[in-house]
């Protein structure tokens, strides 16, 4: 979808991104760069005059239109001593060069500037996103954005950068030389429009073959995080060869347009030296022979016309580098856009009730946003406030959609859903958010220590013990049966854990999951899928017990296959095909 947008926007406008996240910056930028080469074309004229006052060329103007340089050689020559002269010549090579500093360094700020932002807009974008969209988008694209293609869009600001500088600093070598003479400066932008035209498509073709390896890059990230997440499947079915065999043919076909756009840019770059050299020559012969003009002038033009048409050349290889990661900074552009666009409700009205709630679902049908097939159809039921509720039924039931639903992250398709606070009155649905506790089949765990898990305090160095909530956590983990084994491990509380708590059996991570969740104070609603379903006998019962004392206190919302374990709960329903097929007590289950 993404790719679509940026193949069919061909007329993207580069300088309107880096304007967006280079703010004032950028039109700064390219004064300075008209400062620095206008300075640099007054320095030759003044080098100009001073050998003139030497060497004594005999200033004329030849029947052409060259009284503007000519009066300007006669004034430095007359009303300046050779002494005056070369001082000014090196005042304007040191003013040059204070600008041409000033240019670097705010190129350098906006370099950073320009990370930090693409970082923090598609971050915000990111944690704001609807979570129908987020499955939609998929982990290698995302994975794609934040390692490989933000990385390039910083390199594509640098050439694009370069580029607008070099286009800016052309135009003032060319302005400088229609000031020398009408007629050459017309020729000089001639001779670059020729350039321009000659290599326009092969300019287009690198463009496409760049927006074509973003995607690229895309879809070799997705396969590589397949890999991981099955590799431990593919390990123990010996079909490991067979899907790096097709990883690696993606990535053969991504080192293959790498090298094409490689070879495009190599023929410009090889041909752009005699081009311009040639032109320089024909400039050269004509004011020789057939306009005849004096020695300081045809030595004015020849340098200003090296300059401008070179800096014109310059622009165009800058933007021949630049499309080679421009399909990034567009990939990038159009991501975070396309994640804005599927912006979820904004924090600022996501706050903690510290009272729990209940829900009121009506009506409630969904289906799926891109094929429709109906997951849940017509649900009805009412879960009061401080109780306990179960949701039994087949694989592909409609369980999992109707947990996201109470969670908040995926809305229905039709129905309606009333939050209902402890006195049964409605409430904003916005208190869903960050009052959710959830632990899912698959218990998350983090690349942190054991602490640091269950504080959600990711990425503190101090010891845990040292934190304002650990006796509080402590006391948790007594309490489900959990400290003697965090004890056992090598630093116990400040023990690292492995990404996905691979150091970890199943019971371990379920257990350490279900901690963090009820040392959240805001998590005055509890939803778990299969809580029970790695625990041992015992592991089970203290989670039940647990559980069961927070009657009143925090409603509980339980997936689970165990039937024979859920006698404690308050109601109990069964979802077949998405329909509510029963809804009661466990006692009344089996009469039904």
């Amino acid at each position: 979808m993404i790719k679509n947008k940026i193949l069919n926007n061909s007329g993207l406008k580069y300088y309107k991104i880096l304007r967006f996240y280079g703010g004032r910056k950028i039109p700064f930028v390219l004064l300075l760069s008209a400062v620095a080469s206008l300075a640099e074309g007054i320095g030759f004229i003044v080098v100009i005059a001073v050998l003139n006052h030497l060497l004594g060329f005999g200033i004329q103007s030849d029947g052409m239109d060259l009284s503007n340089i000519a009066k300007l050689m006669i004034f430095l020559t007359t009303k300046l001593s050779i002494e005056g002269i070369i001082i000014l010549a090196v005042f304007v090579f040191f003013f040059k060069a204070s600008i041409v500093y000033l240019l670097q360094s705010t190129l350098a700020n906006l370099r950073g500037d320009l990370l930090m932002s693409l970082r923090s807009s598609s971050i915000n974008a990111l944690v704001k996103m609807k979570y129908d969209h987020f499955l939609d988008l998929g982990s290698g694209h995302l994975s794609n954005l934040f390692g490989e293609q933000i990385s390039r869009s910083l390199h594509a600001f640098k050439s694009l950068a370069s580029a607008f500088i070099c286009l800016t600093a052309s135009v003032a070598f060319l302005s400088s030389s229609l000031f020398v003479s009408p007629i050459f400066g017309l020729a000089a932008i001639f001779c670059g429009a020729i350039i321009w035209v000659s290599f326009s498509k092969l300019t287009k073709n690198i463009k496409n073959s760049s927006i074509n390896l973003a995607q690229k890059n895309t879809d070799l990230a997705s396969n590589v995080i397949q890999l991981v997440r099955t590799f431990k499947y593919l390990k123990s079915t010996l079909q490991l060869n067979s899907v790096g065999s097709s990883i690696k043919s993606t990535a053969m076909n991504l080192t293959k347009s790498q090298k094409k756009i490689g070879n495009q840019q190599a023929i410009f770059i090889s041909l752009r030296e005699p081009i311009l050299i040639s032109f320089v020559f024909i400039v050269v012969y004509i004011l020789v022979k057939i306009l005849s003009a004096s020695p300081e002038i045809i030595l004015v033009s020849a340098i200003l016309f090296y300059k401008g048409l070179g800096q014109l050349m310059a622009f165009q290889t800058a933007w021949m580098v630049s499309m080679e990661t421009a399909g990034s900074l567009e990939f990038s552009e159009s991501s975070i856009k396309e994640m804005e666009k599927y912006s979820d409700i904004s924090d600022e009205n996501n706050f903690s009730l510290f009272n729990t709630f209940g829900y009121d679902l009506s009506g409630v049908s969904f289906k799926t946003p891109n094929n429709q097939i109906q997951i849940l159809d017509n649900i009805n039921m009412k879960i009061k406030a401080g109780t306990s509720l179960a949701i039994i039924g087949p694989s592909g039931s409609g369980k999992s959609t109707l947990l996201d639903i109470l969670m908040g992250i995926r809305f229905p398709s039709s129905g309606t859903i009333d939050i209902l606070n402890v006195n049964n009155k409605k409430i904003s649905t916005n208190y869903i958010l960050g009052n959710v506790g959830y632990l899912p089949q698959e218990p998350i765990i983090f690349n942190d220590t054991v602490f640091n898990n269950l504080n959600m305090s990711l990425g503190l160095t101090t010891e845990a013990k040292e934190n304002k909530n650990f006796e509080s956590i402590k006391k948790i983990c007594s309490e489900l049966g959990v400290i003697e084994q965090i004890k056992k491990l090598p630093q116990g509380f400040d023990t690292i854990l492995k990404e996905t708590g691979s150091n970890l059996s199943g019971g371990q991570k379920q257990r350490l999951a279900f901690v963090r969740e009820l040392a959240r104070e805001s998590s005055t609603v509890l939803i778990l899928d299969e809580p029970t379903s790695a625990l041992d006998s015992l592991s089970e019962e203290f989670m039940i017990k647990y559980l069961k004392s927070l009657k009143g206190y925090k409603t509980v919302i339980m997936v689970s296959h165990k039937i024979e374990s859920l006698d404690w709960v308050d109601e109990i329903v069964m979802l077949e095909a998405g329909e509510i097929k029963f809804q009661g007590k466990y006692d009344n289950l089996y009469r039904s």
